[in-house]
């Protein structure tokens, strides 16, 4: 459900402007090392709504970073219909007038991959994402799923460079991408080339991180895929080496 506090703005965009809501509780939802990030981010519950929370930065933005926040939530809520897979941000929270946050979905029993990976345990896996009860192959079926999530993505125009573990949540067996930040999210006026470069480039550290946390060994990662369909088969063929082990 929407939250019912929202209100819309002069250009269409919804919005919060509570600031009874700062004074709660921040829910502990970010739990990545914060210590080399300038924006850090407390987490807000809303009254009217548990599907919804306010995502609230610490740190003031300036204005220019403001003014890019505002540009890439236009663009995503105007193409949230073409990406039923993804669940964008639907508005804003400000304060003194001005842009301090994001109203964003709130996964109450999504688990992140990054603290998964951080278990280094292949077996917790099928505990929050499981379509196979081989392990191994499960894995890689989660790893194709991620990168169909962002190439859905892609194909709309809108260019998710930020590919890592800690911005991917597991929920119902399902994937969902979180943390929509202006400084990695494109669109079509940006250079898609070099936009699709970081994301195989990011792509591949995912894998990377992957076989490294459950000592999956695979030598030939040197080899370039420049592109999604690339991207796919090169994983298949990581995971057929590694079965042939």
């Amino acid at each position: 459900m929407l939250p019912l506090e929202l209100k819309c703005d002069k250009n269409g965009l919804l919005y919060m402007e509570d600031r009874k809501v700062l004074k709660r509780a921040s829910l502990l939802l970010d739990k990545r090392n914060v210590s080399n990030r300038y924006y850090q981010n407390s987490f807000y519950r809303i009254d009217s709504t548990d599907d919804y929370i306010i995502k609230y930065s610490c740190n003031p933005f300036l204005k220019e970073d403001r003014k890019k926040m505002m540009i890439m939530l236009e663009n995503l809520v105007a193409k949230q219909s073409q990406v039923p897979n993804v669940d964008f941000p639907i508005g804003y929270f400000r304060q003194w007038h001005k842009l301090r946050g994001l109203i964003v979905r709130y996964y109450q029993n999504g688990v992140s991959v990054d603290n998964i990976i951080q278990a280094d345990d292949i077996k917790s896996l099928e505990k929050y994402y499981c379509y196979d009860a081989d392990n191994i192959h499960n894995l890689f079926l989660l790893l194709q799923n991620m990168l169909d999530v962002v190439y859905e993505m892609f194909e709309n125009g809108i260019y998710y460079t930020d590919i890592n573990p800690g911005n991917f949540i597991l929920v119902d067996n399902q994937v969902k991408v979180i943390d929509f930040d202006s400084r990695f999210v494109f669109f079509e006026n940006a250079d898609k080339d070099r936009s699709l470069f970081n994301i195989m480039y990011n792509y591949e550290m995912l894998l990377r991180r992957f076989l490294a946390a459950y000592d999956l060994y695979y030598d030939c990662l040197d080899e370039m895929f420049s592109n999604f369909e690339e991207a796919k088969v090169f994983t298949k063929k990581v995971e057929n080496t590694i079965y042939k082990r």
